[in-house]
């Protein structure tokens, strides 16, 4: 994945995310402000991020959610002057859109991780250093994450991370 790719259009994976949840919770989500969470709710917030990482590689090292984005869950990371951020008053979940199916999140599971998880760096091909350091997620707590994938009647079931194997 090149550095461009994470600043990239995400109406496709928003779409995605707005179908599933819809489906799944009943909820509408709509688009969030340009610099902040992706989606919003009047209850809760989503961030939603696209990967092309097989599943297999994250269950066989980690997984992975990038340090600048921490500060939904952690507001003492707000940073000052021209990147700042306004601390973040909404419960977040997280979801990444793969090929095939989306991971979920839960907010309140995001935040026992901040507490109980280091940061550290990842050599990225293509990308910064300063933008290579993530909050690094050990695969045991796979237990924790939802996994939900879309048949071809477009019905959205929650699935065991088993069926979205490659």
């Amino acid at each position: 994945m090149k550095q461009s790719e994470v600043t990239y259009d995400d109406s496709n994976s928003r779409d995605v995310v707005k179908r599933s949840w819809k489906y799944t919770t009943g909820i509408d989500l709509t688009d969030g402000v340009k610099y902040g969470v992706d989606l919003v709710s009047d209850d809760y917030a989503v961030e939603v991020e696209y990967s092309c990482v097989p599943i297999e590689v994250r269950r066989n090292q980690e997984y992975r959610l990038l340090k600048r984005k921490i500060h939904y869950w952690d507001n003492s990371l707000c940073r000052t002057g021209k990147n700042k951020c306004e601390p973040h008053k909404q419960k977040t979940h997280f979801v990444t859109v793969y090929s095939n199916f989306i991971m979920v999140w839960a907010n309140s599971n995001i935040r026992k991780w901040i507490d109980k998880y280091k940061v550290g760096y990842r050599k990225v091909t293509g990308w910064k250093r300063e933008d290579s350091y993530f909050l690094l997620i050990p695969p045991h707590e796979e237990n924790l994450m939802r996994f939900y994938k879309e048949d071809s009647n477009g019905i959205w079931r929650k699935v065991d991370v088993d069926e979205c194997l490659d």
